[in-house]
């Protein structure tokens, strides 16, 4: 029956509309993402070919190679935009005016503001999913662009709600890191919060002008423009008072001249790095306005939260305890969350080690301050620990071994690799009848 539903959704009238047995050719150079998503359009029973360049794409759309099953056609191109120039786009437009390409095609990218996703339209663009990849959202896409519906994904990611304080509030969320993004959300939705993100500074600016929010959770540090500068802009030049748009910065620095550059640029209150999600409902409950929590609309909560109890408190690599403790998700996001770091982490190490030579001490402190949080945020400590040493290294020498910190950090992902494999096999004997 979850099979069945999987694979196909009922129209109004009893008619079934079925994604099994479509073919997508995905242009994707990451090996880590090509094997994540030919997982999850297996789950679906779809057919997934994968090249990793755009050119080779155009070969095999329009010079098919005999197979078994003869011509090769496809029903959607789906593409990773870390794989694109940006003369592909214009080459897409093209072909999809003439008429060249008549498929759909979905982008796998990072959250776009809403004239990112008008200019992508005009390029030929039908849908995008947000990196990191979950299985529901790639199914909302390929079912809107195949049938023109779109399933209620959060209705099927929402979790029970253990209180209605939260239920219904909107929060931007401004994060560049997409690991740190998921586990905000994951714990956001858990409460029946209507979660929107922004990637940095200018993009929380823009939302903000568009849309209304009853509180934003900014990080601090971030390209484009940091938290600090944006929450400035806000409450400097557009006039919005903190009584109004609370603003609640996200930190990993807790030194008190760090509170107070956070408080004097006009945030509200703060919440430290990594996310623990009873501290951040014990400062967000300060701003609820209990005058509007009736009228708002309650997020649906469906989802059941599967029983944890066979995994172990730790694992090689992983503290499942702690993780757990602080994000309280369940088994399936949980799992999830952690393959989407190791995913997110591939594309750091392929960068270490090819261009161990041209990178700067300030992109290497960068990168390896981005991987220590979001290793915190799951409590993968041999990658933190790892990440932090050399990061500490860069501070004192300003240089580091790039390509032995690179090995190691190899090791330890395979090795938390593994702990996820044993944590999806618990999970899966737990879920078999017995």
């Amino acid at each position: 029956e979850r099979d069945h539903e999987k694979n196909q959704l009922a129209d109004k009238d009893g008619s079934q509309r079925t994604i099994k047995g479509l073919a997508v050719l995905s242009v994707i150079r990451n090996r880590n993402l090509q094997e994540v998503l030919g997982r999850m359009l297996t789950q679906f029973e779809m057919k997934c070919l994968v090249t990793d360049g755009f050119e080779k794409a155009l070969d095999m759309i329009f010079h098919p190679r005999k197979s078994c099953d003869g011509n090769q056609e496809f029903d959607i191109l789906l593409m990773d935009e870390e794989s694109l120039a940006m003369d592909h786009y214009e080459r897409l437009r093209i072909l999809k005016d003439m008429g060249q390409l008549s498929f759909p095609v979905i982008l796998l990218g990072s959250p776009k503001t809403e004239r990112d996703l008008e200019k992508l339209k005009e390029k030929g663009i039908d849908a995008i999913v947000t990196k990191p990849l979950k299985s529901s959202s790639i199914l909302d896409s390929i079912m809107h662009v195949i049938h023109g519906s779109h399933s209620q994904a959060l209705s099927k990611d929402a979790w029970n709600s253990r209180t209605d304080e939260f239920q219904g509030m909107k929060v931007l969320l401004v994060e560049d890191n997409p690991i740190n993004q998921m586990v905000a959300i994951e714990i956001l939705l858990l409460e029946g919060i209507h979660v929107s993100r922004a990637s940095n500074g200018l993009e929380a600016l823009d939302m903000i002008r568009e849309n209304s929010f009853d509180a934003v959770l900014m990080d601090v540090q971030m390209p484009e423009m940091d938290g600090i500068q944006a929450t400035r802009i806000v409450r400097e030049e557009m006039k919005i008072s903190a009584n109004d748009l609370p603003v609640i910065a996200m930190t990993a620095h807790v030194m008190q001249g760090d509170r107070e550059r956070c408080l004097s640029s006009g945030m509200n209150d703060f919440v430290s790095k990594p996310i623990e999600r009873h501290k951040l409902f014990s400062v967000l409950a300060n701003y609820v306005k209990k005058d509007r929590t009736d009228n708002r609309d309650v997020v649906g909560t469906e989802k059941v939260r599967k029983n944890m109890e066979c995994f172990p408190e730790k694992l090689p690599g992983l503290d499942v305890s702690d993780s757990l403790r602080r994000l309280g998700c369940d088994a399936d996001s949980y799992i999830d969350i952690i393959h989407q770091f190791c995913q997110f982490f591939e594309d750091y190490a392929q960068k270490f080690m090819t261009g161990s030579c041209d990178l700067s001490p300030e992109i290497l402190t960068r990168d390896l301050h981005s991987i220590k949080g979001s290793a915190a945020n799951i409590s993968a400590m041999n990658i933190h620990d790892i990440t932090r040493r050399h990061e500490k290294i860069l501070e004192e020498e300003g240089r580091c071994d790039v390509g032995a910190m690179a090995a190691e950090l190899e090791a330890a992902c395979r090795e938390l690799r593994h702990a996820c494999d044993v944590l999806n096999d618990l999970r899966r004997s737990s879920e078999s009848p017995q």
